[in-house]
């Protein structure tokens, strides 16, 4: 009895199917495993961006009414925050906060801290000085909190309702609003409750301000829209429109 086998053709029909599924299978294997890193890194900038959240709340829910010393012993405002403070790109915020923990005193130091915001080569930066007031020599601590930062701004919430310089310098403003502009997120807008603010009146506030843009922002475009059409109407006649109505 003769055996017949595989001929030439038929196996090399076989490898090219084989070599097919074999590149099909990872080509899928591969997007998988770049989905998944995707995902991985978008859970983990959301996750620093959830930090970075979490520590301004603190701070600024823990805000100290104390004034600040200078190298030269003249007192700070309470609260300072101008465009490109601290060498910051964008606004820069300087504050003094309470509840760094010192049980019973153990070191020589003061449970008031005093905390920077700032932006620095896209990276949003909280530097803190170990002592509240001023010493000459000493060099603060940066800690980077979030990357891809582009912008950064605050606005403050005072006797006078939101305003994008502090009101008054000797007391503590009821609301920060935060506004951060970065890569992956976009623009963020975030609002933080300090010692002297109560929630109802800076959160609805801050509400009424955004709708209050929201509509200023369509009137514009609606009124941009009426005078195209006006204009439309008048070159079409030929004539000017009488303001006198005669």
């Amino acid at each position: 009895m003769k055996q017949r086998g595989f001929t030439l053709l038929e196996m090399l029909v076989a490898i090219v199917i084989f070599a097919l599924l074999t590149m099909a299978a990872y080509q899928v294997l591969q997007g998988v495993m770049r989905s998944d890193e995707v995902s991985q890194q978008h859970g983990e900038k959301l996750r620093q961006l959830q930090r970075a959240m979490f520590i301004m709340q603190r701070d600024f829910s823990q805000m100290a009414a104390r004034s600040v010393r200078d190298e030269t012993g003249e007192q700070r405002p309470l609260l300072r925050a101008e465009k490109y403070y601290l060498e910051s790109d964008d606004m820069g915020l300087e504050m003094l906060v309470s509840g760094w923990r010192n049980p019973q005193a153990v070191l020589r130091r003061s449970q008031l801290q005093r905390v920077a915001y700032l932006v620095k080569d896209e990276q949003l930066i909280k530097r803190f000085y170990r002592y509240p007031d001023a010493v000459v020599g000493y060099q603060p601590r940066d800690m980077v909190l979030l990357d891809g930062v582009e912008e950064l701004s605050f606005r403050f919430h005072g006797t006078r309702g939101w305003s994008d310089q502090v009101s008054d310098t000797n007391q503590l403003p009821r609301g920060v609003e935060v506004t951060l502009l970065q890569r992956d997120f976009g623009k963020l807008r975030r609002v933080f409750l300090t010692p002297q603010g109560s929630r109802a009146a800076v959160a609805g506030q801050a509400q009424e301000d955004v709708n209050r843009n929201t509509n200023q922002e369509g009137s514009r475009n609606g009124n941009s829209s009426g005078s195209g059409n006006n204009s439309g109407s008048s070159n079409s006649s030929g004539s000017q429109p009488n303001p006198g109505g005669n």
